[in-house]
């Protein structure tokens, strides 16, 4: 029992850190992404991102990606996009948009990218804000 106690804790410290490895390579991206899940919500979101939607990081998980880019979603058909990139695995790329940020007015094309479809893999589509300016 404490042998398999400690490959527990060993585990768990092994996932931790691996954690903390992808919460730093995603933040590195210069460019606003977040990770959705099957149903479209957020589960996670790296500093950029949190920066143009004016949300702590942490809030954002959870949140329905569409509800979130309601000024966009209306611009552009996300909620279509999104919809057919479930169904039928297909990455996608909007046009161009304009979104006011704290550091004045940004163009950007919205890419979303299918990712590994597994029941286990929360993960399903990688969506990234690409500057256009």
């Amino acid at each position: 029992q404490k042998e398999a106690h400690g490959k527990l804790e060993t585990s768990l410290s092994e996932s931790d850190t691996a954690w903390k490895l992808v919460r730093a390579i995603f933040d590195i991206n210069e460019e606003p992404m977040a990770a959705l899940d099957k149903t479209g919500r957020i589960v996670i979101a790296n500093t950029r991102y949190s920066e143009l939607m004016k949300v702590d990081q942490e809030n954002l998980k959870g949140t329905d990606f569409i509800q979130s880019q309601k000024d966009l979603a209306d611009k552009i058909d996300l909620k279509t996009m999104l919809k057919t990139a479930l169904e039928k695995d297909q990455h996608f790329t909007s046009d161009r948009i304009d979104v006011k940020t704290s550091e004045g007015k940004k163009s950007f094309a919205i890419t979303g990218r299918v990712l590994k479809k597994d029941k286990d893999f929360p993960y399903r589509i990688l969506i990234q804000f690409k500057s256009t300016n």
